[in-house]
């Protein structure tokens, strides 16, 4: 006979496990939150990474620019059979940092028909979002000390952001095991049932 307090029990370990699967996140594809600047015929790189980190070196990688394939890596290799002739020998990607979630794309050469609005994707990823987006615009770029701050304050930010949410996530998971507990004791603390708890 299955007692109510084994069920509770096995609820209550599933929710929990649930709740570690939702702090954590599923992997996701994110890119700059600004626009990158490039001058014309020097290099750039094109930031994209999966958060959490995830080895992406099994999964197809793309690169587009509107419709324009600029890179593609799948089968553990470049295939730049796809790729539109604007771009060859042009592009690559960091493969040993791939194991970490990097999928950024080194741009060599820059012209300004490289300008606009690039496409990381990851088309099977377990994961709701499976791209990220890049805008690339080519000209003059600014180095001054403005620039720098906005470039530092921008890092800063993601980075507390990201602390804030993480910190908010083991909080409600700690508080939501500390309320299950409760109810868990009022439940069978005189062998009453779930009705008496509550």
């Amino acid at each position: 006979m299955i007692r109510l307090r084994d069920v509770l029990s096995s609820w209550l370990t599933v929710w929990g496990f649930i709740s570690v699967l939702e702090a954590r996140g599923l992997p996701k594809v994110v890119g700059p939150f600004k626009p990158v600047t490039a001058e014309e015929k020097k290099d750039v790189v094109l930031q994209c990474r999966l958060e959490p980190p995830l080895d992406v070196t099994r999964l197809t990688v793309e690169w587009k620019l509107q419709e324009k394939w600029v890179h593609l890596y799948r089968s553990q290799k470049d295939d730049l059979s796809f790729q539109d002739q604007k771009f060859k020998g042009r592009t690559s990607l960091f493969h040993k940092e791939m194991v970490h979630g990097n999928i950024s794309l080194k741009l060599t050469e820059i012209t300004k028909e490289d300008a606009g609005n690039y496409t990381c994707r990851v088309p099977k990823l377990v994961g709701q979002v499976k791209e990220g987006t890049v805008v690339l615009s080519v000209g003059h770029r600014e180095d001054g000390p403005e620039n720098v701050f906005s470039i530092m304050s921008t890092s800063t930010n993601n980075i507390i952001t990201g602390s804030a949410l993480t910190l908010l996530a083991v909080v409600g998971y700690v508080l939501r095991t500390l309320l299950c507990r409760q109810l868990y004791r009022r439940v069978f603390r005189f062998g009453g049932g779930l009705e008496e708890a509550l």
